[in-house]
């Protein structure tokens, strides 16, 4: 029997680690050329930064949790305190994607984190100390290598610094001067410091927010409208435009392109 394509995103880019969980979904993810097959049932984790070909091969959507920098920066800790053996092996696999079965704590602990913080990006400022061991708890289940060399690789960027502030409440109206405040430096500083990293504050304000966007019209059955206010547009046609600069279509027609006659 020929699968039904239920969406086709190409070469779309996460600014924030994520965690999937793929339930009754069959998904098929191309990553640096790589073409990585994955059934129900199982657990991937994508480190951030990817450009990622994602197709949905059947009617069921993957669970997604997305885990800010200064998250990962706190679970290479524990990590390190719980194994303090763990090592890169000269043969592991250095991926960027990281793919194994889920087992019956993985379903309890997963949807546990999925409740409590729905659709939101989890930052350090919003999480408990009970609830980053169970997201660890998750990650164990890699290759503790392979996990470890992705790890060793987050190093806080300004950068990564902006998305992670952003990330904790994308409806909120950002200016400029409200994250060189919580960064404790001054509006010229930051926008300099975003030059020499290729970037600015409007873009990194945008790829998130429109990263986002895509996350909550594949996963959720929010309409449009819904998915415009909590990513902090104040109008609808607004978000609509931004939308279409970004990938080129509307939100709506993206929404038909998900099903194929």
């Amino acid at each position: 029997m020929q699968h039904i394509l239920y969406f086709h995103l190409k070469e779309v880019s996460n600014a924030n680690n994520i965690l999937v969980f793929t339930e009754r979904s069959n998904i098929s993810i191309k990553v640096d050329n790589e073409t990585f097959r994955i059934n129900n049932d199982c657990m991937i984790f994508i480190e951030k930064n990817c450009i990622l070909d994602v197709t949905l091969l059947n009617n069921h959507r993957p669970s997604l949790i997305f885990l800010s920098d200064n998250i990962m920066n706190e679970i290479s800790k524990i990590i390190s305190v719980i194994d303090k053996f763990a090592y890169i092996k000269s043969n592991a696999k250095k991926s960027k994607i990281l793919i194994r079965k889920a087992n019956q704590e993985d379903f309890i602990l997963f949807n546990n984190i999925k409740s409590e913080f729905g659709d939101n990006i989890i930052t350090y400022d919003k999480i408990s100390g009970p609830q980053l061991i169970k997201i660890t708890s998750i990650l164990l289940g890699f290759d503790i290598s392979e996990l470890t060399f992705i790890l060793r690789k987050t190093k806080l960027t300004y950068r990564d610094k902006v998305i992670a502030i952003l990330s904790q409440d994308l409806a909120y109206d950002w200016k400029v001067s409200n994250v060189s405040d919580k960064l404790y430096i001054s509006e010229s500083s930051l926008r300099k410091k975003l030059e020499n990293e290729k970037t600015s504050f409007i873009k990194l304000l945008t790829t998130t927010r429109m990263n986002h966007a895509l996350n909550l019209l594949v996963t959720t059955d929010l309409n449009v409208n819904v998915v415009s206010f909590k990513l902090g547009y104040k109008t609808t046609s607004y978000f609509i435009k931004r939308f279409k600069e970004h990938y080129g279509i509307t939100p709506k027609q993206f929404l038909r392109q998900r099903t194929l006659p």
